[in-house]
Order: C-alpha cells, then sequence, then structure tokens
C-alpha cells in the first residue's frame, strides 16, 4: 500500500515539523498523549485518514468501521480525561474501547462495559505530521507503537505495534458531532462556506457555497444561541467569523465579527420548512424580509435579501448536516446502453424509478445514502431522510429510525453484469428490491432477474444516456492510460491527440475499452514481450478485447510496469502490463465468508474420471485447473477429498514460477504467495 507520494516531500515534511513538537525520549509517548489542544469537547466522530470512514460500536461489542450516518450514535465517542492519558465511550451504548482482547493484529478491537476504566481502557492520543489527524496509541504498551489501524481491510478495527504510525490507517481525525454544514435545497451537495475574496470591489471574507471536503474546516458552522432568545447566530469552525447582513443586497454575503451597535446583522431565525422535510430557512435578525439563500443557478456567492420571495422557495430552504465523508449517490435500474437514465427515487413514501426530474428542487430526490450500520447496509433518501424499508412484499420509504432490521440491507455484486448488485435483505431470506416495468419497486425473490440488478452511479456523472468520454489514470503516480503509435498500451502525461481518451462499452455484462483517436480496443488475445496491445476489434471466437471490472476480484489486473535499476529499486518503465509478473507478488485468497466454498464438485467426464480440469472462478472470473505443474501459468493443484469433492490447496503457479504448497496456505484467510527468492521453477 503506498502511504507517501513522494518520499522526500514526506521527510522534509517531519523535518519541518520537529522544531515544533516537545522532544521525547524512548517510550516518552506513554507518559500522556500532547494532542489535548485537537480533541474537541463533547461528543465526536473518529475518522479515519486513509478510507475516510468512522469507527462504530456493532451490537456484538465490536468497533467496526465505515460510512454510518452522522446522526448514528452508534459512531458517536467522547474522549474522557484520564490522568495522563484518555478513555474513549460509546454515546449510545456507554461502553469503553478496550485493547484487553485484542492480543495481536487481525483480531477485533472491542468497546465493553466497564466500572472502572483500567490501562486497558486508557489510550494516548497524540500529534502527528498530518495537520489535524492523531494517532491512539494503548496506554498499556510501554513502546507508545500500539496502535489502533485498519491496515488490513477486515471490517473491523485493529491494534497492534507493527503499523508506521505515519501510515495513514492509523491517522484518525476527531470530528465534533455540533460542526455542521449547511447544504442548499437548490444546489444538492453545496455547502456554505467562507473564502477570501471580494464583495463590491472590496477585498473581503465572503459567504460562498460549493462542494467542500468534510475535512474543510471552513466550511463547518456552529448555530449558536443570538444576542437575544429565539435567535441564533452561525459561527465558522475555521475562522470563527459569524454569518453577517452585509449593507449591500444584491452583493454577496460577509462573514465576520459582530458589530456592538448592530447585533441583529449576525443575528438570525431559524425556522423549519413548511413541507416538513428536513429543511430550515434563515431570516436575518434586522431585516426580517431579508432571507439567507443561493439564489442564482450559476453564482456561487450566497446572499441575504427579498428576492427569493417566500420561505418555500428552494432556493432559501438548506438542510443541516453533519460534516461526513458519506456521499450520495444515484442508484440506477439495469441497462444495457452504456449510461443509465433510469433511477430509483421516492415520492411521498413510495419507491419508483424513472428518468431524472426536470425541477431542480426534486434533484435530491434521486439521491441516497448508502450507509454502513451494524455489519449490514441502510439506504436513506437525501430529500426525506427516510430508508429503503420492507414489510413483507412490500417496500417504501419510511423514517425508520435506528436499528429497525427492516431497513437493512446487504449489497452483493453480481458475477454477471459489471458495477451491478442485488439489494437483499440482510439476514438471508429470498427478498430483494427489484424495478417493475410500471415503474413501481417491489419486493422479490428472484435475485438473477434483471429487475434485481442496480448500480450505485457517481450523481455528478452527466445523466443524458449519452457516451463520454473519460482518462483512466493511476491511482499512484499521476499518469494516463494512452495508445501508442504501434498499438501498444501504456501510461505518461495527458496528450493532446486524444490517445488517452477512452470509450466504456458495456458487451455481454463486461467492459470494451475503445480508443478515441483510433476506435481500437484494449486487449489481451496477443502480448508480445507481456505488453498489452490496443487493436481493432476481434471477433466473437477471439474475445481478447473483452475484460472484467472487478474491484472485489483477486484477479490478474491492468498494472503500471516496473523495471528495477542496479540497486534493486522499482523504476516506472512506462508501459502496461497484465500482472501478476514473476517478481511482484501474487496470490490468492484463501476462504473467506462471502467469497465462495474452497471445495468444489467436479463432475466425471465422458471417458472417467478426470486427470486434468478447468474450473472458472466464482469471483475472479479466470480459470483454475489441477495438472502437471508447468503446462499453464493459471494451473493449481489439489488434493482430492472425497465424495467427489476436490480442495485447491496449493501449488500456485505465477509468472511462470511455483512454489511448494505450504501448511499455512490451508489456513482459512491466508494467502499462498510467490515473492522475489521463494520460486523454483514448475
Amino acid at each position: 500500500m503506498k502511504r507517501f507520494r513522494a518520499a522526500a516531500a514526506a521527510l522534509m515534511a517531519v523535518m519541518l515539523l520537529l522544531a515544533s513538537l516537545p522532544a521525547y525520549g524512548a517510550g516518552a509517548a506513554a507518559q500522556g498523549g500532547n494532542g489535548a489542544g485537537d480533541i474537541p469537547a463533547g461528543k465526536m466522530r473518529i475518522k479515519n485518514m486513509w478510507q475516510n470512514n468512522y469507527l462504530y460500536e456493532a451490537s456484538d461489542g465490536t468497533v467496526r468501521y465505515g460510512m454510518t450516518s452522522p446522526g448514528d450514535e452508534s459512531s458517536h465517542w467522547e474522549v474522557e480525561a484520564a490522568g495522563g492519558s484518555y478513555s474513549i465511550r460509546n454515546s449510545k451504548t456507554g461502553h469503553y474501547i478496550t485493547a484487553s482482547e485484542t492480543p495481536q493484529r487481525r483480531d477485533a478491537l472491542k468497546a465493553r462495559q466497564v466500572a472502572n476504566p483500567s490501562e486497558s481502557e486508557q489510550w494516548h492520543i497524540n500529534p502527528t505530521a498530518t495537520s489535524g489527524f492523531m494517532n491512539i496509541v494503548s496506554a498499556a504498551d510501554s513502546s507508545g507503537k500500539r496502535a489502533i489501524h485498519e491496515e488490513d481491510q477486515l471490517g473491523f478495527a485493529e491494534l497492534s505495534s507493527d503499523i508506521n504510525l505515519e501510515f495513514e490507517s492509523p491517522k484518525w481525525m476527531l470530528v465534533p458531532v455540533d460542526a455542521v454544514q449547511i447544504e442548499s435545497r437548490f444546489h444538492p451537495g453545496m455547502v456554505l462556506y467562507e473564502y477570501e475574496g471580494q464583495i463590491a470591489g472590496q477585498d473581503a471574507s465572503v459567504v460562498g457555497f460549493g462542494v467542500k471536503s468534510d475535512k474543510d474546516f471552513n466550511a463547518q458552522w456552529y448555530i449558536e444561541p443570538g444576542s437575544v432568545p429565539g435567535k441564533v447566530q452561525i459561527r465558522n469552525r475555521g475562522t470563527g467569523h459569524l454569518i453577517k447582513q452585509g449593507p449591500l443586497e444584491w452583493a454577496a454575503m460577509p462573514a465576520g465579527d459582530p458589530d456592538p451597535s448592530e447585533p441583529g446583522l449576525t443575528d438570525w431565525l431559524q425556522e423549519s420548512s413548511s413541507d416538513g422535510l428536513g429543511y430550515a430557512t434563515f431570516a436575518n435578525g434586522k431585516f426580517d424580509l431579508y432571507l439567507l439563500n443561493a439564489q442564482f443557478p450559476d453564482d456561487r456567492d450566497a446572499r441575504s435579501n427579498s428576492w427569493p420571495g417566500s420561505k418555500s422557495n428552494p432556493s432559501a430552504q438548506w438542510r443541516i448536516v453533519s460534516p461526513s465523508a458519506l456521499q450520495p449517490v444515484r442508484i440506477a435500474s439495469y441497462t444495457d446502453a452504456n449510461s443509465p437514465t433510469d433511477y430509483l427515487y421516492e415520492e411521498a413514501g413510495a419507491l419508483k424509478h424513472g428518468a431524472l426530474a426536470s425541477d431542480p428542487a426534486k434533484a435530491a430526490d434521486y439521491l441516497w445514502f448508502v450507509e454502513d450500520f451494524d455489519g449490514t447496509k441502510r439506504l436513506r433518501n437525501s430529500a426525506t431522510g427516510h430508508y429503503l424499508t420492507r414489510s413483507g412484499g412490500t417496500l417504501s420509504a419510511l423514517d425508520a429510525g435506528f436499528g429497525t432490521p427492516e431497513s437493512q440491507w446487504t449489497l452483493t455484486l453480481s458475477d454477471d453484469y459489471d458495477d451491478y448488485q442485488t439489494i437483499g435483505a440482510a439476514g438471508g431470506g429470498d427478498v430483494f428490491v427489484t424495478g417493475r416495468s410500471d415503474g413501481t419497486v417491489q419486493a422479490a425473490a428472484d435475485a438473477s432477474s434483471l429487475g434485481a440488478q442496480w448500480q450505485l452511479v457517481d450523481p455528478s456523472l452527466p445523466a443524458d444516456g449519452a457516451d463520454h468520454y473519460v482518462r483512466i489514470q493511476n491511482g499512484w503516480q499521476p499518469f494516463y492510460l494512452y495508445e501508442t503509435a504501434d498499438g501498444l498500451l501504456k501510461y505518461g502525461n495527458a496528450k493532446d491527440d486524444t490517445s488517452d481518451q477512452w470509450l466504456i462499452r458495456k458487451h455481454e455484462g463486461r467492459k470494451l475499452f475503445q480508443n478515441r483517436l483510433t476506435g481500437h480496443y484494449i486487449n489481451i488475445s496477443d502480448m508480445p514481450d507481456g505488453h498489452i496491445q490496443v487493436s481493432p476489434s476481434l471477433g466473437p471466437e477471439q474475445r481478447g478485447p473483452q475484460l472484467r471490472v472487478d474491484g472485489a476480484g483477486y484477479g490478474r489486473q491492468l498494472q503500471p510496469h516496473q523495471q528495477r535499476d542496479g540497486q534493486g529499486a522499482r523504476q516506472a518503465a512506462g508501459e502496461v502490463r497484465l500482472s501478476p509478473e514473476p517478481d511482484q507478488i501474487c496470490g490468492i485468497r484463501r476462504h473467506q465468508p462471502g467469497l465462495g466454498k474452497p471445495e468444489m464438485e467436479i463432475p466425471d467426464g465422458d471417458r472417467g474420471p478426470a486427470a486434468a480440469v478447468q474450473v472458472q472462478g466464482e469471483r475472479i472470473g479466470r480459470l483454475v485447473s489441477e495438472g502437471n505443474a508447468g503446462e499453464r501459468r493459471d494451473r493449481w493443484h489439489g488434493h482430492v477429498r472425497g465424495s467427489g469433492r476436490r480442495r485447491l490447496l496449493g501449488g500456485l503457479v505465477c509468472g511462470g514460477f511455483r512454489r511448494p504448497r505450504q501448511d499455512a496456505a490451508e489456513k482459512p484467510g491466508k494467502r499462498t504467495l510467490c515473492r522475489p527468492g521463494e520460486h523454483r521453477r514448475a
């Protein structure tokens, strides 16, 4: 996992910070964390830097992580001072996070009812080189390195001392629950923030609105009591400034300090919208007809004036939300077209699917938050806050509250259609959210039907159904895939000739990647020297261009190729190959829940029991085989277990090399790995 984009830049940042941090000897962290100034008072959420998710307590006391609802109290925590350290208590259960039940890495961190918190329930909260983020280290560990993290992505938090504390997975931000974002109804997803700009040609602190990160303190606000009863003031978390009525009604709103002679300029009357959908209006304390609004569709400065006309105008309505990395999605029904045009939405509590409404005020009806809750998922409508809930064969959107089993779901990726998944009842049972041809949505038992296939779509993507070209950027280095003049797939800087632009086309449930400049397709039908080609479409008997996009599988993937220099360090080669390469780590994940059984029924062929067979992987779609070593890279060797079943245990062949089976390979949750220096010729 890459934690640093540039090692030199990271080293420079650490060196610059050394002068400002206290000096500690060995084990000094165990004398108490020095992050007290960054620990907010009251309830807070604990957010991970790497995955942007939040810690929460599940019903069995496991401390899990996920994209929880900001209002879910199981993800709210209170930090209590305990001498030179702190204890961390869950706001919903009162349980304390404890180190006593997590002796080693890959064990789940727990929260337990404790009458008198001991050293096992005490933690040091230490600042890191990344502003705003902390390490949470067990006070019971004398080394000061046993930290809470989510390095192995097992679904729960871990505790161990073998993780570099400057990695992102052991870094956490403590986010106060009472800090809020103020989201526009007229511009869903856009929130108020403060920036340095101009008002009527003069430099000023300006209140604007736009799409902002939940890490941006200038886009977070405290709603506090005003100067008179019944009114509120809106204070920026980052600057401390108040939203203030300006002298010019047509101009942008300023943010600043209160005026003792005119306190009403920073006072606001907060009222709920009349439709009961959870929005609020803010009328100025001095000019009661002036409403805080986002009137214009293109202008991004907030104003306070009488232009909205009434409090029922969506441009004057705002939703108070907690800062969260959880962003809404559209849920699209199945289509053979390259882009969806039909989406799940709520209408007065009823679930329907259809084209997006043209009225901007209804845009949020088609947006859904997919929340983590007690190891399951909950789907909350952005406009109403209602949850997708089942009652027998009937589905509806209800204010289900927290913990209702009927509003909990399991999302399962399809094995047949890229990007699609089913939404099934959590806990089992053949209940799947299914769209009907008449535009209604009902519960049905057939998970394989096209009506039960749904795609989670980024709302920022075009929804016109037309084809759109994209660039494909590497997550490690800022390079793009492109086609060379000789038909090879390489990566590099953005190109001016559209050779780095691609149309992603659907084909028989999979994807074709077509180059905009040439019309050629990425394919693996013939790879000279391991290089991936981009060439004209092949016939049905040669499915080279057809690739599967499966982030959950463990198959071979497109990877930037790296060469080693004289010292053995990897250097980017500008080429793209199909991994794994012989000198790269490769492996197959062993049996875990949800990944299919490790034993398979292998029927006899026409000529009797098969000496060698090919089996297509349930999750990957790649072929697995049992036979003589060295015949194929993807050959596996197994042992007959009896009753016609065979267990594929070892002899993994990857990149032309083979490693003998080890005992560890038989254990659930383990991988068989091929590493440099461990291979032998197959």
